[in-house]
């Protein structure tokens, strides 16, 4: 099934036609999903200040779409915007791809989204680190989400931070998982700074498949930090294990300031 996709961008002077991609959008006859930079420092750089609500007015408009059901008329009403481009906000040309649009997001970000450099260098972080820090993030977006609903539905009972969910084969200790009756979310964390293995690529790829197989229908996501060596195998079994990752369905994340806009938009996919 071929997945449409456009790219959001931010454009402050018309006339200049300076722009910055900042999101990107991808739908196909089943679902839509998004994907925005993790912040806004560099359109900000680029444009006033006073411009920027500009762009989130638009994240919360298509999230909301994302949230709902799907129906034909989110398709429709995301072709609109793309056709009424504003001066401010604007949107390549719709373009095709063959990954489905969980997938494709992540895929095209990579192309066409540039997160803000970093100048300082930092540790190396380990499986233990990304762990703690997945629960985090997701403790804050479940909160922001869900808000009051959060409570109702007693989120601190049903949000399990290092869960252990049975897969086909095996139990899996897990960074978290959202429960409400039945399994509805599966975050997994894991480092390749550290330890870029054939073990620590089989261990990832094992967790996943084994979760999968077991459990067809939930939404997974994985945080996995790459290499920090320039090694050619370490890599390739990166990649290698990211391909497996998309097509298992996972949402995938590489770097922690894309993990709060992640989860975001799948803890948006949940209703209670």
């Amino acid at each position: 099934m071929a997945t449409n996709y456009t790219v959001i961008q931010y454009v402050p002077d018309p006339v200049a036609d300076e722009r910055v991609n900042v999101g990107i959008v991808a739908w196909n006859e089943t679902e839509i999903r998004l994907h925005f930079v993790s912040d806004f420092k560099r359109a900000q750089r680029l444009g006033k200040v006073s411009m920027l609500p500009a762009i989130e007015q638009v994240k919360d408009y298509l999230l909301d779409i994302e949230s709902q059901p799907f129906d034909s008329s989110a398709a429709e009403r995301i072709k609109i915007m793309v056709q009424e481009s504003y001066n401010l906000i604007q949107f390549r040309p719709i373009s095709i791809t063959r990954s489905a649009p969980s997938a494709a997001v992540v895929e095209l970000s990579s192309t066409f989204l540039k997160e803000q450099n970093r100048t300082v260098a930092r540790t190396r972080r380990g499986s233990a680190w990304v762990n703690n820090l997945f629960i985090r993030k997701a403790e804050t977006v479940a909160n922001k989400v869900w808000g009051d609903a959060a409570a109702t539905v007693n989120i601190d009972h049903i949000f399990k931070p290092h869960a252990s969910i049975k897969g086909d084969l095996t139990q899996h200790k897990t960074s978290f998982a959202l429960q409400n009756g039945t399994l509805r979310l599966v975050g997994l964390a894991d480092s390749m700074e550290t330890q870029a293995s054939a073990e620590k690529q089989g261990k990832v790829m094992f967790d996943a498949q084994d979760l999968r197989r077991e459990n067809p229908n939930v939404l997974m996501t994985c945080l996995l930090l790459p290499p920090r060596d320039p090694n050619e195998k370490a890599v390739e079994m990166y990649r290698d294990t990211v391909s497996l990752l998309h097509k298992l369905g996972v949402a995938t994340m590489e770097e922690e300031t894309q993990v709060e806009n992640t989860l975001e938009s799948t803890f948006r996919r949940i209703h209670f």
